[in-house]
């Protein structure tokens, strides 16, 4: 199990250092959990998200700074679609009510861009929603999938309303006002279809969310039965006119009836829209069972390894009870066999004293023994006791015992059987039960690690049937909308004569803005019971990422110095004599630095003995420190940890002579370090900030303006390691997982182990708590990282790193770690305000 752990482990940290999130890792080696009928949008998904890792420009740049859009475009059938150099331009709004971007443009690139989405913008707080129009962040997946199939099943009654229309326009003008009172049901939500209609929703709920809290409430109708919507309104106005309409124009209507006609084309989206809805319910629900049988094959795996620790526990007690009786048994053997042999001596000394006159050992003596040995055993004690007579006449002649009682004792104890526990166990076949229960730890293990690896492809999914839902919707809200427009034109066309009621209607139609709609609906239904989401705004974080962070600090794979511990093993004969070699009292060397009677001025062309011993001795420390052997990991530790002890009282240094010495000594200690050594670079880094010289107007000088543009800050795994130090401390600090460990009842496991020789002592880990908890976990990590990943890029934007450097560090980390793309944008916001302030300071 051991040697399965460490597989494991390397095998991140190999993933790790190649600059790929587990996410994606387990995107890219197990597609087995993923649905097949989502698969184009998860492409898109990973397009985004590979684009923001590596700042690559969609076709978009930010005007003001000059930062890459790393958004994607992605049409109703999962498509990616090339921005025309057009629409990557600002176009003035059209009319003087606000339109989105693709309502501005999408008109001179059909239809596909006219459904299409906008996803992944991190440059302002609501970047998706100013491009699209709408946005569903925090709408909940069962909510979202039951406005997709109430749109679909509109779609599907509007596509049958205009069959029949078309027929009624054949027939008579009187028909067209019963199909106008029709519509008008369609419109009504206390209307008996829609009320017959709720059990068939109630059931598509149970049957692909059996958990589900959304509540079938009466304003729960979709976004294109929504009442306050503007397709709604035309919808009614228009039920309104054709109740004033007599007749109308056959042959208009057969050809709308056509394949290429309006209708036609509208029945075509429909008929789209009901199988895109199928395809993704159909994969959601595959992805909800998948995920049902992995918990609770986990939870069989651990149920069988408690039982069958349970079962080492029993035979370990029972081998040593059975061993105890078996040793309590051959004492007594013993004993029983040493008083026979002292009847036979006592009746050999009865003979041998009528035959020489004497009676050595007497009656009395006997039973003394006889007693003593009785009282023993009654006690429990089966210890040999000496049984040597008190007459002279038994010893040797030097007064020792005679070698044949001593050798009748050993005879005596060889005659019975040895007590072997090994024996015992293999009796017992202990060694076969240990072997099942580390096999079953094992199991638990797998399982966990298959549940975690489908949790990768469950968020990939939740975010792809977001991106299907949107597009699916804004799809459909499109078609009808046409249709509705084209209906109208066609009326308006057919019967020029009431043109005043038509004109109303055109007013009414041209006001639709269904993306208006769905932002509208989305936001009153995310309202309702059921309708956000778990993590709200947030829902598009990995909880995968979080749950991998989690795994890796509880078993301590994360934030660690690489190799920091291993020098020694490195460490060869010219490493030892550099060691050795540096002097005993470097902490001590530090002094001169901060003292204030060190003899120098403040003019470095000021010669004197004690500048000579100065510059010897800095030349002496930065040599150490800069130092690249196994050695010189020992003299940085050294001299970072003494200089970390004067921060409280030295902080300032008394003359510029001392400080340059400073900065230089600070400068070749981090040319001595690299990525791996992080621990010693955030020492550096927190003191330079520390130490200060006043400079001719008073004004604090840091060390740290002289660290600006080091060569080692444009590495990019130092900075990824610090991170991985930094949310190790505040985990460790926060007490994340033992908080949830004080609250069993927050856990799914309540039955522990019994304690046996070979049990382990066993740390909560994330697959130990319930749904809800886990994702309160992964909230909790993904603000931890938020929070270490703002204060890290802020002191890359410090040290000279720049803006697109740190821009590019915080969408690296934050895609890795999967955070919610508003947090990612925050942290982007919140350097390109530091970036304008510190350029406005200039």
């Amino acid at each position: 199990m051991f040697r399965r752990f460490i597989e494991r482990t390397t095998n991140r940290q190999a993933s790790d250092g190649d600059g790929e999130s587990l996410t994606h890792q387990n995107s890219s080696q197990n597609k087995s959990f993923q649905a097949k009928e989502l698969s184009s949008f998860v492409a898109g998904i990973e397009a985004c998200d590979n684009l923001a890792s590596t700042s690559t420009s969609s076709g978009r740049v930010e005007a003001k700074t000059g930062l890459s859009d790393c958004s994607v475009l992605v049409s109703a059938d999962g498509d990616l679609l090339i921005i025309p150099r057009e629409l990557a331009k600002d176009k003035p709004m059209k009319n003087e009510r606000t339109k989105s971007f693709l309502d501005q443009t999408s008109s001179d690139f059909g239809e596909e861009y006219q459904s299409a989405i906008f996803m992944g913008n991190d440059l302002n707080a609501d970047g998706d929603k100013q491009l699209n129009g709408f946005t569903s962040k925090g709408w909940s997946v069962p909510a979202t999938t039951l406005a997709v199939k109430q749109s679909a099943d509109s779609m599907n009654d509007f596509c049958e309303f205009s069959q029949h229309l078309t027929k009624a326009k054949k027939i008579s003008a009187a028909q067209e006002g019963f199909l106008a009172k029709r519509l008008k049901a369609l419109t009504d939500i206390t209307s008996e279809s829609n009320k017959a209609r709720s059990e068939e929703y109630k059931s598509m709920l149970d049957d692909a969310f059996p958990e589900h809290t959304v509540q079938l409430l009466p304003q729960r109708v979709g976004p294109l039965a929504f009442q306050e919507g503007s397709v709604h309104t035309t919808l009614n106005s228009l039920a309104n006119y054709y109740s004033h309409v007599a007749q109308s124009e056959t042959n208009r209507w057969k050809a709308a009836a056509e394949a290429t006609g309006a209708l036609g084309m509208f029945a075509k989206a429909k008929e789209q829209t009901v199988q895109r809805e199928l395809n993704r319910r159909i994969a959601l629900k595959q992805m909800i069972q998948k995920k049902k049988s992995l918990e609770e094959h986990l939870a069989a795996c651990k149920e069988d390894s408690i039982k069958r620790w349970n079962e080492v526990h029993d035979a370990e007690e029972k081998v040593t009870h059975l061993l105890e009786e078996k040793i309590m048994e051959r004492n007594r053997q013993k004993e029983q066999k040493r008083m026979e042999r002292l009847k036979e001596d006592e009746k050999k000394r009865r003979q041998d004293a009528a035959v020489n006159g004497s009676m050595g050992t007497t009656q009395s003596e006997i039973w003394d023994i006889v007693s003593a040995v009785t009282a023993n055993m009654e006690e429990g004690s089966f210890e040999p006791m000496d049984f040597a007579p008190t007459d002279q006449s038994h010893a040797s002649g030097d007064g020792t015992m005679s070698e044949s009682i001593v050798s009748e004792d050993d005879t005596v104890a060889s005659s019975l059987p040895i007590v072997d526990r090994h024996d015992l166990e293999q009796e017992q076949a202990l060694p076969e039960l240990r072997v099942a229960a580390l096999t079953a730890d094992e199991a638990v293990e797998d399982a966990a690690h298959a549940l975690l690896t489908f949790l990768s492809e469950w968020d990939v999914t939740v975010r792809s049937s977001k991106l299907a839902a949107e597009t699916c919707l804004i799809g459909a809200c499109n078609a009808q909308a046409k249709c509705l427009r084209t209906i109208i034109d066609m009326e308006r066309k057919a019967m020029e004569e009431r043109m005043e009621q038509l004109e109303h209607l055109e007013a009414v139609a041209f006001y639709m803005d269904v993306r208006a709609d769905l932002d509208n609906y989305i936001k009153l239904d995310k309202t309702e019971s059921g309708g956000y989401s778990v993590l709200g705004d947030e829902d598009d974080g990995g909880v995968a990422a979080a749950f991998t962070v989690l795994d890796d600090h509880v078993n301590g794979n994360l934030g660690m110095d690489f190799g920091a511990d291993a020098y020694h093993d490195s460490m060869t004969a010219e490493d030892m004599e550099n060691m050795l070699s540096a002097p005993d009292n470097m902490e001590e060397m530090m002094d001169i630095f901060f003292k204030n009677d060190s003899g120098m001025g403040s003019d470095p062309s000021e010669e004197s003995e004690a500048m000579d011993e100065f510059e010897k001795s800095v030349a002496l420390l930065c040599k150490l420190g800069q130092d690249k052997t196994s050695a010189g990991r020992v003299h940085r530790s050294t001299i970072c940890y003494a200089l970390n002890a004067k921060r409280n009282n030295e902080d300032e240094v008394p003359t510029m002579v001392q400080f340059e010495g400073l900065c230089r000594l600070f400068s070749a200690v981090l040319s001595g370090c690299n990525a791996k050594t992080a621990s010693s670079v955030k020492i550096l880094m927190t003191l330079s900030q520390i130490f200060f010289i006043k400079d001719a107007d008073g004004k604090e000088v840091l060390v740290k303006s002289k660290l600006i543009n080091h060569p080692l800050w444009s590495d990019d795994e130092l900075w990824d390691n610090v991170l991985y130090q930094d949310v190790t401390e505040n985990l460790s600090n926060s007490g994340l997982m033992e908080n949830f460990d004080h609250h069993s009842e927050r856990t799914k496991v309540r039955t522990y182990k019994k304690k046996g020789e070979w049990t382990e002592n066993t740390k909560l880990k994330w697959h130990d708590l319930r749904d809800s908890d886990r994702y309160d976990a992964a909230s909790q990590v993904h603000a931890i990282v938020f929070a270490q990943l703002g204060t890290l890029a802020h002191t890359m934007i410090e040290f000279g790193c720049g803006l697109h450097r740190s821009c590019a560090f915080v969408r690296r980390m934050a895609v890795r770690n999967q955070l919610p793309i508003s947090q990612r944008t925050m942290l982007l916001q919140h350097l390109m305000g530091t970036e304008k302030e510190g350029a406005a300071t200039k």
